[in-house]
């Protein structure tokens, strides 16, 4: 009884309220009645791209964090991974709307900030070796 209430009301749902199984629930009931389920599988492709997030942007601090402060200015690269963690927050959510809008993949509009963040970490890392 609950559950069907949840499924029911799944248009006014907020998606960051809702668990990973309830998630699920609601895209399978909203495929099977063919509806719109675009919001709530980009919600759950976070849930499950988030660690991931988290480990790539701790990696990403390395390279500012290590190497010698007397070669180059302290705060110009705390203000530099904060420029960074910041754009990645903005891509994050800029790929959510941009999906649904042009019918984008879900797992390709959540995966893509942390491909071209794993990227730029790669060429951070082969920078700092040099």
């Amino acid at each position: 009884s609950n559950l069907l209430n949840l499924l029911h009301s799944s248009q006014t749902l907020e998606t960051n309220t809702l668990s990973l199984g309830a998630l699920v629930k609601i895209i399978h009931y909203n495929q099977s009645s063919d509806q719109d389920f675009s919001r709530f599988s980009i919600a759950f492709w976070q849930i499950i791209f988030q660690p991931l997030s988290v480990i790539l942007l701790m990696l990403l601090a390395l390279p500012f964090s290590l190497g010698s402060t007397r070669s180059s200015n302290l705060a110009i690269k705390f203000m530099a991974g904060l420029i960074l963690g910041f754009i990645f927050f903005i891509l994050n959510q800029f790929f959510a709307p941009f999906a649904i809008v042009y019918h984008i993949s879900p797992f390709i509009a959540t995966a893509l900030p942390n491909i071209i963040f794993s990227f730029i970490l790669l060429f951070l890392i082969i920078y700092m070796r040099e």
